[in-house]
């Protein structure tokens, strides 16, 4: 086994990782370390977080709709005619993220309840990201989440707080899906474009949503979740095969 080879598997074996080539976005990052996050736990309602967050959002809102902040969560629910619209729009993220840079959101969010003209989907809540080249919409409802023409089921989204991740790499036009750190597709295509911004809510018509908002945390660069422990468990014997092989 050559130099290069052997220095690349003891890598790959400390840090219990490796890069998957078909996804979009192949290093992993906990959102912790984003550089954007919106915590949810103070402020008053429709702002976010500390006082330095409170500039960063523009809330655009009609229709019937309620919101409040408070005891960790952003709660809001929009009723009435179909198409009632609040959500919460960046003002710095196209200061932050280009095409050139790649971009990842991730959202913690519990569905509480749909009203969709379309009862297959119980649609409440997109996050719309965007720049200068590509956009993609990521929908989630009480039991799927929708990009472009593609559907997932996901399992029950209104048991507790689920985190959805949507990444894209630099210079690409493809986004991978997470859940709860399940990579559910890659080289999902854009939708639209182009058009930079980054925005969460009910912005569109056609159906209501009651969602609660745990997190939402954004930041320039594509990443995959960090790999649970018992996945690490499970890759390390993997890679140790592979390094065999190639002796």
């Amino acid at each position: 086994m050559n130099n290069v080879l052997r220095t690349t598997c003891a890598s790959l074996l400390v840090a219990g990782a490796v890069p998957l080539a078909a996804e979009a976005a192949i290093t992993p990052l906990d959102s912790a370390l984003f550089t954007k996050k919106f915590e949810m736990n103070g402020g008053p309602a429709n702002l976010f977080g500390s006082d330095e967050e409170t500039d960063e959002w523009t809330i655009a809102a009609g229709g019937n709709y309620t919101a409040s902040q408070g005891s960790g969560q952003l709660n809001y629910a929009t009723s009435g005619a179909l198409g009632s619209a609040l959500y919460w729009d960046s003002d710095t993220f196209g200061s932050v993220v280009s095409h050139a840079t790649g971009a990842t959101f991730e959202i913690s969010v519990r569905v509480n309840s749909s009203s969709d003209s379309d009862m297959t989907k119980n649609r409440a809540i997109q996050i719309v990201l965007g720049d200068e080249h590509a956009l993609t919409a990521l929908t989630i409802g009480t039991d799927k989440a929708i990009m472009g023409n593609a559907e997932f089921a996901t399992g029950d989204n209104t048991d507790g707080y689920h985190v959805f991740r949507v990444a894209r790499d630099a210079n690409t036009d493809f986004y991978s899906l997470y859940r709860d750190g399940v990579n559910l597709a890659n080289d999902l295509g854009t939708i639209g474009g182009p058009l930079d911004d980054l925005y969460f809510g009910d912005g569109t018509g056609g159906w209501n949503g009651d969602v609660s908002v745990d997190y939402f945390r954004w930041t320039a660069g594509g990443y995959s979740p960090v790999p649970e422990p018992a996945g690490l468990a499970l890759l390390i014997p993997a890679i140790g095969a592979l390094c065999r092989r190639r002796k």
